[in-house]
């Protein structure tokens, strides 16, 4: 794959994971066929101007966006999930998110005095 490919792949996969989107529901808002953001986000095509144009109307960018590659990052698990929580968390208020915050904070705190028990036997 294209170095300028697989650029192009990163940034549509991230752009659709923000805004909490399936490949099926981008295709669709962007007047695409479906197999065209398959093939685009697997980097085994370079898309047209058309399509590109198409896509960034859909995130509201400039064209240009999508060229702007300083700072991409390589893929990360742990960040690709964290900008998944930052999508869903995004539509929520904040009564739900310090919700959800405490509910994780909780849980992590239960999980370590599991552990520290477990080692202990």
């Amino acid at each position: 794959m294209s170095e300028l490919k697989q650029l192009l792949s990163r940034r549509v996969i991230n752009l659709r994971q923000r805004a909490a989107m399936t490949q099926e529901e981008l295709a669709q808002a962007a007047g695409v066929g479906l197999d065209a953001i398959g093939r685009l986000e697997r980097g085994q095509v370079t898309p047209s101007v058309d399509t590109l144009q198409a896509i960034a109307q859909v995130f509201q960018l400039d064209l240009s966006e999508f060229f702007r590659f300083e700072g991409m990052r390589a893929p990360n698990p742990v960040l690709d999930e964290l900008d998944e929580l930052a999508g869903f968390l995004a539509t929520k208020p904040l009564d739900d998110i310090c919700f959800y915050s405490q509910l994780i904070r909780d849980t992590a705190s239960h999980l370590d005095k599991v552990r520290r028990i477990s080692a202990a036997l």
